[in-house]
């Protein structure tokens, strides 16, 4: 029902004190609590006769979960766990809805029993009392003040002094503390990661809600705004005629659907593995965590800058507060930094793919891109179709690259008449070559490092800019294919709005496919990226016609 709504529909105009009981609270319960435990949590937090949140981060840590310094340490006397803020960076900071709102929270926290910590476990505390609302002895808690925006989110801090709670308060459905204290591992760390593509997922539903709030507002402006003359003697014309307007606004209104394709078809493929065999869920999770990692950074960030160029389209109108786009941009600026800050996830999805990259030693480029394409096809079905037409291909005698039929087309064109155009999957297909090209150059600067005598953490941490551009790309192509798999797979549409869901898509594609990594690592070459443009340009002008009703 949440992703059916999104979580942007139940967003008030600066935040919603609510949010994180529904996307992070109940969610929790769900894939941590045991079921001894969701009967007794579920109906209540779900009635809303309890309210949650969801209190990780702390004032001196962040995204480095396990530099938690928060403690719950297990009493077998008492079988209570004590939980303690011991610093003051150890002081929750952040969690929406904590400040005035929630009375309960899950709260992650060090694990001690038997005097061995076992890492952050989630513990749900109460918070206030649920009759007059006051805050229960032991527990600090309020604002943390004013933000850039989401103010009505009531963000807030949590101190815990030697706070008691019983010990099935420590979520157990997948490690479990026994009543004399003896630790029962979970049967896979990994299992924890449910929680996380979840929230993750929803993050790009809500950044994409925001940029199409955003691109709505300025193109609606635009058609309607009228400024200078095109042709001298002829009248003013609409902002939206000018080719800058349309370079502005149309690849931020094709982005929109980009986001909806890729955080749909990860939605449903999450679904269908927690539901699924456990043996599954173990050998999926992991890639669906890196992939959602990877996503909300990606559309997190094209959001972000989406909506301020939305923004600035509309002229010295997007300042005003009500053209509501400062609103806007603030809220999704928030994005790229909450639930794991960018900069971040695209290291946890570098270091991912980094893992996996004894693939990319294979002596041809054939089997590097068959062996690329089989290990994304776990995470993501589309690719399977993808490597199936590679793969005729091949069968049919022809050579990887650029001949290969299914990545260029012959097509006339004036810029070049007898230069055949990459085709979607052609393009789709170069972000595979750079993310290949430039592993290969992080590996090679790493063992140059090494060898060298630098320490191997500070050699890879100097490759890590490389590292990031490879995560990119993994990304970004990884987007363009499910925006040409999405509009591909469309059904009961006219003739006339699948032409223009397919022109908006190949606008997304060429869009991005100025980047310099197709070009320098020989996927493009300067007569493909005098095409591409002129195509871009061309497609531009096919699609002013039909930005309103888009």
């Amino acid at each position: 029902m949440l992703m059916g709504n999104g979580l942007g529909s139940a967003i008030t105009k600066d935040g919603n004190p609510l949010a994180l009981h529904y996307v992070m609270f109940l969610p929790a319960l769900i894939s941590q609590a045991s079921q001894e435990q969701m009967a007794y949590w579920i109906g209540r937090a779900w009635a809303g006769q309890i309210i949650g949140t969801y209190a990780q981060t702390e004032l001196g840590h962040g995204s480095f979960l396990r530099g938690l310094e928060t403690t719950a340490t297990y009493d077998p006397d008492s079988e209570e766990f004590v939980l303690h803020s011991p610093t003051i960076t150890s002081i929750k900071w952040w969690p929406g809805g904590l400040g005035k709102t929630a009375n309960h929270a899950v709260v992650m926290a060090q694990l001690y029993t038997e005097g061995k910590c076992w890492g952050p476990h989630a513990f749900i505390v109460q918070l206030r009392d649920l009759d007059t609302h006051a805050s229960l002895p032991g527990i600090s808690v309020g604002e943390i003040g004013p933000r850039l925006g989401t103010n009505s989110q009531d963000n807030g801090f949590l101190r815990l002094h030697h706070v008691r709670i019983p010990r099935l308060h420590m979520l157990m459905q997948h490690a479990q503390v026994t009543k004399s204290g003896e630790y029962v591992q979970p049967a896979s760390s990994k299992l924890t990661y449910g929680t996380m593509v979840f929230v993750r997922v929803a993050i790009c539903f809500d950044a994409g809600r925001q940029l199409q709030r955003a691109v709505t507002i300025a193109t609606r402006y635009s058609a309607v705004r009228r400024q200078s003359e095109l042709v001298p003697g002829e009248g003013e014309v609409q902002v939206l005629d000018y080719q800058t307007q349309q370079h502005k606004l149309l690849p931020q209104l094709a982005t929109v659907f980009a986001v909806t394709f890729s955080a749909r078809r990860l939605w449903e493929t999450y679904n269908s593995v927690t539901h699924g065999p456990k043996e599954a869920q173990l050998a999926l999770l992991p890639e669906l965590h890196v992939l959602s990692c990877g996503l909300k950074a990606a559309c997190a960030s094209d959001c972000s800058l989406g909506c301020d160029v939305c923004r600035l389209a509309c002229g010295g109108h997007g300042y005003l507060a009500s053209s509501n786009l400062p609103r806007i941009v603030t809220a999704t600026t928030a994005t790229q930094t909450y639930e794991g800050e960018n900069t971040v996830m695209w290291l946890q999805v570098a270091r991912y793919v980094t893992f996996s990259s004894a693939i990319y030693r294979t002596a041809s480029m054939v089997q590097v891109l068959s062996c690329l394409f089989q290990q994304l096809a776990q995470v993501a079905r589309t690719y399977l179709y993808l490597l199936k037409v590679y793969s005729d291909g091949l069968e049919s005698g022809e050579e990887a690259g650029p001949s290969v039929q299914f990545l260029r087309e012959p097509r006339p064109d004036l810029t070049a008449p007898s230069h055949a155009r990459l085709t979607n999957y052609g393009l789709v297909m170069g972000w595979r070559v750079a993310v290949v090209a430039l592993l290969q150059e992080a590996q090679q600067e790493l063992q140059r490092r090494v060898a060298a005598g630098q320490q191997p953490d500070r050699a890879r941490d100097a490759c890590s800019l490389t590292l990031v551009d490879a995560a990119q790309c993994y990304i970004r192509g990884h987007m363009c294919c499910q925006f040409v798999a999405g509009v591909d797979e469309l059904q009961g549409l006219s003739a006339g709005t699948t032409l223009v869901l397919q022109q908006l898509c190949r606008l997304y594609l060429l869009y991005h496919a100025s980047s310099s990594h197709l070009l320098r690592h020989g996927w493009l070459s300067g007569a493909d990226v005098s095409q591409l443009e002129a195509e871009y340009r061309a497609l531009l002008t096919e699609l002013r016609q039909d930005a309103v009703a888009l």
